[in-house]
């Protein structure tokens, strides 16, 4: 996995394939828990990570992470929350790319595309879809922060109990777009 402690910039053709992380209770990929931290994900893949905790592969607490272009986070799982995704503060936006597909989906308890605890989510583009939860939130679980949708799309994801798109348990929700 990175730490990220200040600008990490990834393109295509770059795969980071974490399958090794599994039983890791951090993110299997990229973690991050620092104010400067900047990760740009352009292009590539993030895949086949299981974590015991949150963020199957990519957890957030502090910090900018921006998803773009043709970067993919599939076959991610995580045994609580955020099997692609976890945002527990700091910005995230998504303006292109797939979390979660029909042949690979990622999985969680909650939030089995991004799961969030705090911070501010902004989807402009991109696809959030196929991914699959046991409890709420298939797509994306808000815990708490803010999510703006004007763009993307989130469709396609299943929950077990409530959200399969997407479950509102606190925080703001803004939609102004997307589908």
């Amino acid at each position: 996995a990175i730490y990220v402690v200040g600008t990490v910039n990834i393109y295509d053709p770059v795969i980071i394939d974490a399958s090794r992380a599994q039983g890791s209770k951090l993110a299997g990929c990229i973690y991050t828990e620092r104010e400067e931290a900047v990760i740009n994900f352009h292009g590539g893949q993030l895949i086949g990570t299981e974590i015991a905790g949150n963020g199957g592969a990519v957890c957030v607490n502090k910090g900018t992470f921006t998803m773009s272009g043709s970067a993919a986070i599939t076959n991610c799982s995580a045994a609580e929350n955020g099997g692609a995704v976890y945002l527990g503060g700091g910005t995230m936006t998504i303006s292109g790319g797939d979390i979660g597909t029909v042949e690979a989906p990622n999985e969680a308890q909650n939030g089995a595309g991004v799961y969030m605890a705090g911070g501010t989510l902004n989807v402009t583009g991109g696809t959030i879809a196929y991914n699959q939860a046991a409890e709420n939130g298939g797509g994306a679980y808000m815990g708490g922060g803010t999510l703006t949708i004007s763009g993307g799309s989130i469709g396609y994801n299943t929950a077990q109990q409530n959200g399969g798109g997407t479950y509102l348990g606190g925080g703001t929700l803004i939609v102004s777009g997307g589908s």
